[in-house]
């Protein structure tokens, strides 16, 4: 850690990072009426068919294994504030919450965990790559590394502005796999939200193209 992000931890109180208030415990990024919330969007069923997270019955449900979905404004703000100002705190928490749910429902084994790499442009517009800061959170908690895998050619259309079907086009050619790559056998491939699952497919099968034998897939958020 940077000394000033040190000086920074001792002098201000953490904010919740759904409501902005001061957290109730300078480790979790939560206030306490906040946590209940949290604790409820981890529980909460597909808005859509119903079902639990692992039998959702909609398109790319039970792909990947992510926390909760991105529907309601609590999960939005989280988001939201991870995107417009990358947190440590927050994605360190998220990534944690990752790996616990890794190690409940696809064992251990990994060789390192990677992550979808965000665009330069919003990068260093915003002040960092959030799916980069969750996948590094999920690392530490499991204890290997972190591997930066995966390059980025070009930007592309921004993925949420398509449909299904253009988010799948999109991503073909954009991403590719570094050297490094060919190092491992078996990865966690992180990303902060998934709609479609385009990106995470795409990115999965490059890992595979590279040599990588098996790719689990996981997120923070998944739209239905």
């Amino acid at each position: 850690m940077k000394l000033t992000e040190l000086i920074a931890d001792r002098l201000f109180v953490p904010a919740c990072c759904i409501c902005g208030d001061p957290a109730a415990d300078g480790r979790l990024p939560l206030c306490g009426d906040c946590a209940a919330e949290f604790q409820s969007l981890l529980t909460a069923p597909c808005p859509e068919c119903g079902c639990s997270k692992s039998d959702c019955l909609c398109p790319g449900g039970s792909e990947t294994l992510f926390l909760f979905y991105y529907r309601s404004e609590a999960g939005k703000q989280i988001i939201r504030s991870l995107k417009r100002r990358p947190d440590r705190r927050t994605a360190a928490f998220l990534g944690c919450l990752i790996a616990e749910k890794v190690l409940r429902e696809k064992s251990r084994g990994f060789d390192a965990v990677t992550f979808v790499p965000r665009m330069k442009s919003r990068s260093a517009e915003y002040g960092g790559d959030q799916s980069k800061l969750i996948a590094e959170g999920a690392a530490k908690a499991l204890g290997i590394p972190l591997a930066v895998l995966l390059g980025r050619r070009k930007s592309g259309t921004e993925q949420k502005l398509l449909d299904a079907a253009g988010r799948r086009r999109n991503v073909k050619k954009v991403f590719y796999a570094l050297p490094e790559a060919a190092d491992y056998r078996r990865v966690l491939l992180v990303d902060d939200v998934t709609t479609t699952g385009a990106t995470l497919s795409e990115c999965a099968s490059i890992l595979h193209e590279a040599g990588v034998r098996q790719v689990v897939r996981a997120c923070a958020a998944r739209t239905p």
